[in-house]
């Protein structure tokens, strides 16, 4: 028979399971809330250049990433272009 090491993908290391971006801090603290409740673990920013900065400059990951598309400093789409290029170059 296999051993469980062989048969289990290898797990990935996450900060924390969802990482809530929005720069509304009553939409951050309902949605950690919410979160929690379910059971998972939930880290903030409050916008797309801090979550930006937390992936690429400080190598931080999560399972999800929610994040609003409005947002004064750097706006979701920009942050989410961002992080998919660093995950698209560091594949190659």
């Amino acid at each position: 028979t296999a051993s469980p090491s062989s048969t289990n993908p290898p797990t990935h290391q996450y900060n924390a399971d969802v990482l809530v971006v929005d720069d509304d801090q009553f939409c951050l603290i309902a949605a950690e809330v919410a979160i929690r409740r379910l059971g998972y673990s939930v880290e903030k920013a409050t916008d797309g250049q801090e979550a930006v900065q937390m992936i690429l400059n400080q190598g931080r990951s999560y399972r999800l990433i929610l994040m609003d598309n409005n947002m004064g400093v750097m706006g979701g789409a920009e942050a989410t272009r961002k992080i998919l290029g660093f995950y698209e170059e560091s594949r190659s």
